[in-house]
């Protein structure tokens, strides 16, 4: 069950009440010192809202707690309103002082039997960092951390933001978010946990790779897609769309940020002019996608540690993905459905595109980037009410049939579904630089395509694109394509090495038989040498017999013949003569 802990309180009415009522699910600890607002939280009788009367510090024990004219600025610490603070004076006075019990947060959750926190909330009125530091080890059982902080010095003893940033970071802890209040005066600060260890034992590691045009830029440690940027074979022709769309003054919305590469390449594009928001729930994408923009100079830009769905929720689970998988993190449940997904699961929350675009209070959104893992559809869903205003003319949304089908859906009901908004879907034509319709399949394994409202309008856009913009898209499509030869080569090398092997080995045993032929043929020679040999001899042996015979017709021998002829040795002699004469 997910737990919130809400220190200070006040009437509940911000955080305690309305999460307690929400969902029965959660567990609700409100903290508040002020024995009146305390009470006034418990007249709720929410059996999952639980109030406690006392303050939380360093030191536990009885102390003296000072309420102010405006009870919300009461607070353990003297205020002393001055420079831009004194027209607030009046509000700050202090009415009374009452005696509070002080404990210690890790007794609290301790006692309490607490484990893990999902969300910690604290609005002490400048007695913040006191709060954290009072969790000790056990701030590292927190996920998320809202704090309120002073940006101009306003309680004695209190610290300011980077004080408050500098501790958290250093305990594993990301800045993702910032909300200004109170005339700039103060900000509403959100932290997530990065690491469960602090950085010191557990140091974040990333690695750089350069962008074309844009420069370095941080990528997780191994991860694949800055594998595949450092060979320059990563959507190079998405990319140069980029180029030629966005101008300044554009608002760009990048939906499954990662690291930012393409809200880096909207900044550099875009020069400072208009409005970069990037939302990914990935507490460690989100960090660097920070820093990245800031390393670039980019001043206008938004960085969302949030999933983005068709339901608002502050428990969506969120399934990591492996190590140098972190671009494939998802929200699907069945970690067997991908090879790119791990065991770790961390809570998030989660929120919609029509909530966040009437927050921000923004009209159009000239290009959005869409690439969340197969959740695509619910992403569209919970944007139904801005696409029907039609505050998104351009969508550039990844089609991935397995990521899809571990989500429950298919690319084709994406499709579906995106067409049915009133959108033509099209491809990006590198050669000619222009936008032309997509004709549909049954499934897309892996592709980019662009959903539009008008296509005609957008193909002006990129033709009216500057020269020098053109010029960089058409270097960036160039070293793609060559790129993505050359490592379809590389990849293919040992292919040819196994191939170059067979033939050798074939070579080899060709030579063998070759061998073995010419000794067959010289055996085959020698015998018909021998043949030809044994004939000859033959023939001389019947011209020799012949010639016998004849001296012996003519001689004295004809007496020894016949007496040869009637005995058995003549009776052989005969046959052999017999024989002779029939050569």
């Amino acid at each position: 069950m997910p737990v919130i802990i809400d220190i200070g309180a006040h009437d509940g009415s911000c955080l305690a009440v309305p999460s307690a009522q929400q969902n029965q699910d959660n567990l609700v600890y409100a903290i508040e010192p002020i024995p009146e607002l305390a009470n006034s939280i418990r007249r709720h009788h929410l059996p999952n809202l639980f109030v406690f009367n006392l303050a939380i510090g360093e030191v536990e024990g009885m102390t003296e707690f000072n309420v102010n004219q405006d009870d919300q600025t009461s607070s353990l610490l003297p205020a002393d309103p001055q420079g831009k603070w004194i027209s607030y004076a009046d509000r700050l006075k202090t009415v009374k002082s009452i005696q509070v019990q002080v404990k210690r947060l890790d007794s609290f959750i301790t006692e309490n039997n607490i484990t893990d926190i999902d969300l910690l909330k604290i609005d002490a009125q400048g007695f913040d960092l006191q709060v954290l530091k009072s969790a000790g080890e056990l701030i590292h059982s927190v996920r998320r951390i809202k704090v309120e902080v002073q940006l101009s010095p306003l309680y004695c003893g209190s610290a300011d933001k980077p004080t408050v940033v500098e501790y958290l970071e250093s305990r594993g802890f990301s800045l993702v978010y910032s909300q200004a209040q109170t005339d700039g005066l103060e900000e509403n600060l959100e932290f997530t946990r990065v690491n469960r260890y602090s950085k010191v034992q557990s140091e974040a590691k990333a690695f750089s790779v350069t962008v074309p045009h844009v420069g370095q830029i941080s990528m997780p440690h191994q991860d694949l897609v800055g594998r595949l940027l450092e060979k320059f074979i990563f959507e190079g022709s998405e990319q140069a769309f980029f180029w030629l769309y966005l101008r300044p003054g554009d608002t760009f919305f990048d939906c499954g940020s990662h690291a930012g590469l393409f809200s880096c390449i909207a900044a550099k594009r875009m020069e400072n002019e208009g409005r970069i928001v990037g939302f990914d729930p990935n507490p460690e994408c989100i960090e660097l996608y920070q820093s990245n923009l800031q390393r670039l100079g980019c001043e206008n830009f938004l960085a969302i540690n949030v999933g983005l769905s068709n339901i608002e929720s502050d428990s969506a689970q969120l399934r990591l993905g492996k190590e140098g998988m972190s671009a494939f993190s998802s929200f699907v449940e069945d970690a067997q459905s991908s090879t790119e997904l791990g065991e770790n699961v961390i809570t998030v929350r989660q929120t919609t595109l029509d909530k966040t675009i009437s927050e921000l209070e923004i009209d159009r959104v000239e290009l959005a980037k869409l690439d969340v893992e197969g959740w695509e559809a619910n992403v569209l869903r919970g944007a139904s009410q801005a696409i029907g205003e039609q505050k998104f003319p351009v969508w550039m949304i990844e089609f991935t049939e397995k990521n899809a089908q571990a989500a429950g859906t298919s690319t084709c009901e994406l499709a579906d579904l995106i067409e049915n908004y009133g959108y033509t879907l099209c491809q990006f034509d590198a050669t000619t630089l222009r936008l032309t319709p997509e004709k549909r399949k049954s499934q897309y394994p892996y592709t980019n395509l662009f959903a539009v409202l008008d296509i005609d309008s957008v193909n002006r856009r990129l033709q009216s694109s500057t020269e020098d913009m053109k010029w960089i898209a058409r270097s960036i499509v160039h070293k793609w394509d060559v790129s993505v030869k050359a490592d379809a080569y590389d990849n293919m090398l040992p292919h040819f090495e196994i191939q170059e092997v067979n033939c050798r080995l074939r070579l080899e045993n060709m030579d063998k038989l070759s061998g073995l032929l010419a000794e067959s043929e010289a055996r085959v020679a020698e015998s018909e040498a021998r043949v030809v040999e044994s004939e000859a001899r033959a023939a001389r042996l019947k011209a020799a017999n012949n010639l016998l015979m004849k001296r012996a017709e003519n001689t004295s021998l004809k007496p020894f013949l016949r007496a040869l002829k009637s005995s058995s040795l003549g009776q052989f002699a005969k046959k052999i003569y017999k024989g002779l004469r029939g050569l």
